[in-house]
């Protein structure tokens, strides 16, 4: 996560749990994109994402495929 925020830090928000979902106050129009860490379970990265898309419907993300097999 330090590398990957690194690269934009003024434009990455780092989210890890549905609290911090909630937290989040941007706009309802934001144009926004998430990633996940290889180390969280799908499950686990399910939930916040699913938190995530009912929150920003306009959400964009990766494929479903880029989770690695040992992840999965």
């Amino acid at each position: 996560v330090i590398g990957t925020m690194g690269e934009a830090p003024e434009n990455m928000i780092l989210v890890e749990d549905v609290d911090d979902v909630a937290a989040l106050d941007l706009p309802a129009d934001a144009k926004l994109a998430f990633l996940t860490q290889t180390t969280l379970s799908v499950d686990e990265a399910r939930v916040v994402i699913d938190a995530l898309r009912a929150k920003y419907p306009q959400v964009a993300g990766p494929n479903k495929d880029d989770i690695c097999y040992a992840t999965q």
